[in-house]
């Protein structure tokens, strides 16, 4: 039987001391140690025990700490406001948290394996594929917005954040919800420049049209001013409801007779403005507008609605300003053609 000491390990003093001490004690053979020897070896070898005792019980600790950072780590992704994603190059679903699997209405577990592509709005797939391979192109870190489309084909709109996991084999995509914010944001810049109670461009808009338009090639430039008559008796009969309902009516009538691409704004509490670049003759849009206020006038006999027009046409920017004061002025002719009309009726 070979020695057990010319297997231990080089450099191991204290294990070859005791595989020593052990072989000798099985094979009968006798010590040659002192009493005190030996008992610096027992006494080596409990220190040695309780070393690894105490190593053991920090290694308990720390897998512990390991285990509870990892089971909160967890939680945290799991349970994030923010949707959490790692996708591999070809764009497959590899992990995703329960706030991501919610952004597209979508069990977590059907979600894996999937590509993520296939939830990205068609008009951003492209944009969406160029986002993909920049992150693994080498980019740190990669931020932009996209359209996504969940399982009921509800459209969102979320920002997203996009980095390398070490491997560099995955990438790990954030992505935060902003549709409301869009929305809320889209609310606030039709309101910027739209009239409330008429849903028609506002004054702040109309002027700049107007400024837009003295640099612009669109000449000539046709302008209506058209006013409501009346319309204090108005409110003061019948109230300001029926008042409004005469100011939506007017913007209704003023809209459908010209083109789309024509500026119908409310200027004033009773005063509305039209621009109509590229047009000579205001003739076909002013016959329109009498057509709809006839129409309206034979409905509504108790509460008919009148407007008093002027028009102007400007073929160059240096005669635009003179223009709407000369179609500013024609509607006040008209008005007034109109209020001694209705006198002598």
């Amino acid at each position: 039987m070979d020695h057990p000491k010319n297997s231990a390990p080089e450099g191991n003093r204290l294990r070859h001391r005791a595989e020593d001490y052990l072989f000798m004690q099985r094979s009968g053979k006798t010590l040659s140690r002192t009493d005190s020897e030996i008992q610096g070896l027992l006494h080596e070898l409990q220190v040695h025990q309780i070393e690894l005792e105490m190593q053991n019980t920090e290694l308990r600790r720390t897998r512990d700490e390991l285990e509870t950072s990892l089971s909160m780590y967890t939680n945290l992704y799991n349970f994030a406001p923010v949707g959490y994603f790692t996708l591999t190059r070809d764009g497959t679903i590899q992990a995703v948290n329960h706030s991501g699997a919610a952004l597209l209405n979508s069990e977590l577990s059907r979600l894996l394996g999937k590509r993520f592509g296939q939830y990205v709005s068609p008009e951003d797939r492209a944009s969406f594929a160029i986002f993909l391979e920049k992150i693994f192109a080498g980019r740190d870190k990669i931020e932009g917005e996209i359209t996504l489309l969940n399982t009921k084909n509800m459209p969102l709109i979320v920002r997203i954040e996009a980095v390398k996991t070490v491997s560099m084999q995955e990438c790990l995509f954030a992505l935060i919800d902003i549709t409301k914010n869009r929305h809320y944001e889209e609310k606030l810049q039709y309101l910027s420049a739209h009239d409330t109670l008429t849903g028609l461009f506002n004054r702040s808009f109309f002027d700049a049209e107007l400024e837009r338009l003295m640099d612009s090639r669109l000449y000539p430039v046709s302008i209506i001013i058209a006013d409501v008559d009346d319309l204090k008796g108005i409110n003061d009969t019948f109230g300001h409801a029926a008042g409004d309902q005469m100011i939506k009516l007017a913007a209704k009538v003023l809209r459908h007779a010209v083109r789309p691409e024509d500026v119908v704004a409310r200027i004033g509490g009773d005063e509305f403005a039209v621009l109509l670049p590229q047009t000579t003759s205001t003739d076909e849009a002013f016959l329109r507008m009498r057509q709809s206020q006839d129409t309206i006038q034979f409905e509504s006999k108790e509460l008919p609605l009148r407007l008093s027009l002027g028009a102007a046409t400007a073929r160059n920017s240096g005669q635009l300003r003179d223009a709407m004061h000369l179609a500013d002025l024609r509607m006040y002719e008209d008005k007034n053609t109109n209020r001694q009309g209705r006198s002598e009726g």
